[in-house]
């Protein structure tokens, strides 16, 4: 049997009471409901293209959405079918592009009151998604690769 004196375990209650748990940030997004404001429509314009991301609530557990690219000519030139799904516990981005047989899963892993980040490292481009909402209706997407690669969107709610 093992004694443990008490002056050894104060000092490790302390630095254990004092550190933020490590579940704290999968905690804040634990269902699908804790970002509810990726729902809708959303469009950002430059001159040489439109992109559009709609989002809607399928179930408890799925919202279902796609992403467009639009030239200014009206022509359709990417379109992405995308897909949030709570598994078990834990939150995945499906998107499903043409030139892919199969989706590509991304799994949350970092969130806030408003912002989540999805990643996939393993993935040639990208690696990782992050949407940050602000309460002016606005929802900024990063796309980001390895090597500093990538872009970001700045949408505003339609």
């Amino acid at each position: 049997m093992t004694i443990i004196k008490p002056n050894l375990l104060m000092p490790i209650l302390v630095l254990t009471v004092g550190l933020p748990s490590i579940s704290d940030a999968s905690d804040n997004c634990n269902s699908l409901e804790s970002i509810d404001w990726i729902l809708g429509s959303w469009s950002s314009k430059s001159s040489q293209r439109s992109y559009n991301e709609y989002w809607n609530k399928v179930s408890e557990e799925t919202y279902e959405g796609y992403s467009e690219v639009i030239s200014t000519s009206g022509e359709k030139s990417s379109y992405e079918s995308l897909r949030l799904i709570n598994m078990n516990g834990n939150i995945f981005y499906l998107a499903k592009i043409s030139h892919n047989d199969l989706p590509i899963a991304f799994k949350l892993v970092s969130c806030s009151e408003s912002t989540v980040q999805f990643e996939n490292l393993k993935h040639d481009f990208p690696n990782i998604l992050k949407y940050s909402y602000n309460a002016a209706d606005k929802l900024s997407v990063s796309v980001e690769g390895k090597e500093n690669s990538g872009f970001k969107i700045q949408f505003a709610r339609k």
